[in-house]
């Protein structure tokens, strides 16, 4: 929690200084298989991002994809172990969505390799 709340202070202060960031269209973001949600839930074209995740399953590998609309994989990220009172994090360079179209949105998935055992 103490990450967001500095990244959210850092945030307030740029506003402060700059202003409003420059209108532009953004990618909207969606939570697919075995996500709760994301967050922020849009980013801008080109910038850096780190988003945070719930996983909806409790498991001991899976890897973490993040797709444009038309299916192409901008991240892939192996995950050790995962559970739902643990949130994930991924950080998605600024290559990775600088060619893509304003009307795109991230999709991100979360796919189980070995299942947990209770």
């Amino acid at each position: 929690m103490s990450e967001e709340a500095e990244n959210c202070a850092a945030n307030a202060v740029s506003y402060v200084k700059n202003g409003p960031a420059p209108t532009e269209k953004q990618l909207s973001t969606s939570a697919a298989d075995n996500l709760s949600y994301v967050v922020p839930n849009a980013c801008r074209r080109g910038v850096p991002t780190r988003f945070y995740m719930r996983p909806k399953v409790l498991c001991r590998r899976a890897e973490l994809l993040v797709k444009n609309g038309d299916g192409t994989v901008l991240l892939r990220k192996k995950l050790q172990y995962v559970k739902p009172a643990e949130m994930i994090t991924a950080d998605l360079p600024a290559e990775s969505t600088a060619d893509c179209p304003d009307t795109a949105e991230l999709r991100f998935e979360l796919r189980p390799e070995e299942e947990a055992k209770a």
